[in-house]
């Protein structure tokens, strides 16, 4: 059964490696989006650079603004992205003001909305999309990173359950032969009970150390996590007001951030007002234990 099961996931992924080289190659990536919801957020934080940062660029070069969001789909490989950029044009092209077109599509998050808002009304579009397209961009790699700390413990305990149930497999007759051996040589039958425990004993220590270590690869993505929001919120008010905030209660009063306090203690040492703050974040069941 367990070899009949990696190879239906063997096949599935030669399959999906085939269909990658054809035309349903959008097909295949928009499945591959639905049912894995982080590839799915990363893909749409990765359209919504894409759309930043060319919308920037365009702006600047002073594109008008209903041809730049005609021309914006063709630069974007996944389709509600596109889907929604083409809602904004429609809003424009009814008479919609620029931010509230797209704050009607979602393309964008709340606190990146009221950026734009306040970009337009300073008349710095241009900067404005610029500074959004790099947090964006910043957030891809950061959840790239956190995708891969979670999914390599995670095929390795996947591969250490395969592998500890084809030994059983294997070892369970081996010990049945075995055991029928030695009755017939008038030895011992409770030998082969201790064989079978003692491999149960080596899976079930593989399988802890493998889940031990699953758990402290995901206790560094969510300290990472509440590092990069804590980051990412001090450059918006930056990037907004023109200077770093003093504290972490400016933050989460203006700016949304939240964490569970309880659980993490951030230092937040302010240097100057157009300084980076010194940033760190510690778990406290982590380092109370």
């Amino acid at each position: 059964v367990v070899l009949a099961i990696v190879a239906v996931v063997v096949l599935a992924v030669v399959v999906c490696a085939l269909l990658m080289k054809t035309s349903a190659k959008d097909k295949v990536l928009a499945l591959v989006r639905r049912l894995f919801p982080p590839v799915r957020s990363l893909s749409m934080k990765l359209a919504s650079s894409r759309v930043a940062s060319v919308l920037s660029m365009m702006l600047h070069s002073g594109f008008p603004t209903g041809e730049a969001f005609r021309l914006l789909p063709s630069v974007l490989s996944d389709g509600e992205a596109a889907d929604k950029v083409q809602g904004i044009r429609k809003d424009l092209d009814n008479g919609a003001a620029f931010a509230d077109a797209i704050s009607n599509s979602k393309l964008f998050d709340g606190l990146h909305d009221r950026m734009i808002r306040m970009g337009v009304a300073a008349g710095r579009e241009d900067q404005v999309m610029a500074k959004i397209a790099d947090l964006y961009e910043e957030q891809v790699e950061d959840g790239i990173s956190r995708l891969v700390a979670i999914i390599e413990p995670t095929l390795i305990a996947l591969l250490a359950v395969v592998i500890g149930a084809v030994l059983l497999s294997v070892m369970l007759p081996m010990a049945g032969i075995l055991s029928r051996v030695k009755e017939a040589m008038g030895l011992l039958a409770y030998k082969r009970e201790i064989a079978i425990v003692l491999v149960m004993l080596l899976v079930l220590v593989g399988a802890w150390l493998l889940i031990s270590r699953l758990g402290n690869k995901s206790g560094e993505a969510q300290t990472q996590f509440v590092t990069d929001a804590v980051h990412n919120a001090a450059l918006t008010c930056y990037a907004v007001e023109g200077a770093y905030p003093t504290d972490l209660d400016y933050l989460r009063t203006h700016y949304g951030l939240a964490y569970d306090q309880s659980r993490y203690f951030v230092r937040y040492d302010a240097f100057g007002s157009n300084l980076m703050p010194d940033i760190s974040v510690t778990e406290v069941e982590a380092s109370g234990s």
